[in-house]
């Protein structure tokens, strides 16, 4: 049995541009493409104690099994990725939403006529910092990721 390599052909950094699904999906073809593969090497292995001549040399299963682990270690590297920058996302998504209370609740407290103190002010610049940073920080992707051996 032939087993036919998915396409583990796709380069390293388009992986990370792949959903979520899309790199399920690829590990799913990956994992059974390298469970044929196996399955291929056992057959070879006793095709060999009983003599019989074999179509795929032991290089040829090698070279596709090497491809095939590195094909699944660049697709979980992804996931990993993934994984990263959903739950950074999702804390700073957190963090965002309560500045946007908090700015919600020093706006209101202002009414018309009312003179702006400095103290009102000092809290609007602090709420506005807290905001940008927010809004500029990379830090899954100047960290995280690096540490993985990701750009």
């Amino acid at each position: 049995m032939q087993p036919t390599p998915p396409d583990e052909q796709i380069p390293e950094q388009e992986l990370f541009n792949l959903s979520v699904k899309e790199l399920e999906e690829r590990f799913r073809r990956l994992y059974t493409t390298l469970e044929l593969t196996v399955k291929a090497i056992t057959s070879y292995a006793q095709a060999t104690q009983l003599h019989q001549p074999q179509s795929t040399s032991v290089a040829e299963l090698e070279s596709r099994f090497n491809k095939l682990m590195r094909a699944l270690e660049l697709t979980v590297d992804a996931l990993y990725a993934q994984a990263v920058v959903a739950q950074y996302s999702e804390q700073q998504f957190d963090k965002l939403s309560r500045a946007a209370r908090e700015g919600v609740e020093l706006l209101q407290g202002v009414t018309s006529g009312e003179d702006i103190t400095p103290e009102w002010l000092g809290q609007r610049d602090t709420l506005v910092a807290q905001v940008n940073k927010l809004i500029n920080d990379n830090e899954p992707f100047d960290t995280n990721l690096r540490s993985k051996g990701q750009p």
